[in-house]
C-alpha cells in the first residue's frame, strides 16, 4: 500500500507541477519516487513466491515508463510547450494505472500471506491448546492416584492401631498382632 500511496503522490506532483509550474513539485516528485524504489527493494528482499516476484517486476518496470514519461512532461513544461504536456500526461496514464493495477495486486497477495499465515497460527495455537490440556489433565489423574495410594499406604496402620487401641480400652484383650508392611510404613507410624 505504501508503494501505491508513493506513487499516487507522484503523480498528483506531476500533475501539480503541469498546471502550476512549481519546481518544488520535482522535487516532491523525485522523493516519492526514491520512496517507493526503497519500499519494492526491501519487498523483494523478502517475496519467495515466483509469482509475486513478477508482479514486483511489473510494478518496477511500469513505474520507470511513468516517470520517464513525467521528466519528459517536466521538460515541456518547463520550455513551456504545453500541448506536449498534454500528450505526456495523456501517455503517462497507461504505464500509471499498470503499475497502480501491479501495486494492488501486491497488496491483496500480501493480504492473502496473512490470511494464511493466520490461519496456520490459530492451527498451531490451538493444537498446543489442547495438547497442554490434555498434559495437565494426565498430569491431574496422576497426582489423585498417587496421592490416594500413599494415603491409604499411610493411613491403613494408623486405623489399624486405632481401631485395636480403642477394642482394649473396652476390656477386649484378645486382639491380634498389627503387622506393619514395610520399614516405611513404619517409620511413618513413628512420625504420627
Amino acid at each position: 500500500q505504501g508503494i501505491a500511496g508513493d506513487i499516487g503522490n507522484e503523480a498528483v506532483a506531476v500533475r501539480r507541477f503541469n498546471f502550476t509550474g512549481d519546481r518544488n513539485d520535482i522535487k516532491i516528485f523525485a522523493d516519492y519516487s526514491r520512496q517507493a524504489d526503497e519500499k519494492l527493494q526491501a519487498l523483494e528482499a523478502i517475496i519467495s513466491v515466483e509469482k509475486n516476484k513478477e508482479v514486483i517486476k511489473t510494478i518496477r518496470a511500469e513505474k520507470q515508463k511513468y516517470e520517464s514519461i513525467a521528466e519528459k512532461s517536466f521538460a515541456a513544461k518547463q520550455a513551456d510547450d504545453n500541448a506536449a504536456v498534454g500528450q505526456y500526461m495523456n501517455a503517462a496514464g497507461i504505464p500509471y494505472k499498470a503499475s497502480m493495477e501491479a501495486a494492488m495486486k501486491m497488496v491483496d497477495a500480501v493480504d492473502d500471506f496473512v490470511q494464511v499465515d493466520r490461519i496456520a497460527t490459530n492451527a498451531k495455537a490451538e493444537s498446543i491448546h489442547w495438547t497442554l490440556l490434555l498434559v495437565n489433565l494426565l498430569a491431574a489423574g496422576l497426582a489423585l492416584l498417587i496421592g490416594q495410594y500413599l494415603s491409604r499406604k499411610i493411613s491403613r496402620p494408623a486405623i489399624a492401631v486405632s481401631q485395636a487401641a480403642a477394642a482394649i480400652a473396652a476390656g477386649d484383650l484378645s486382639q491380634p498382632d498389627i503387622v506393619v508392611d514395610t520399614a516405611d510404613e513404619i517409620g511413618d507410624l513413628g512420625r504420627s
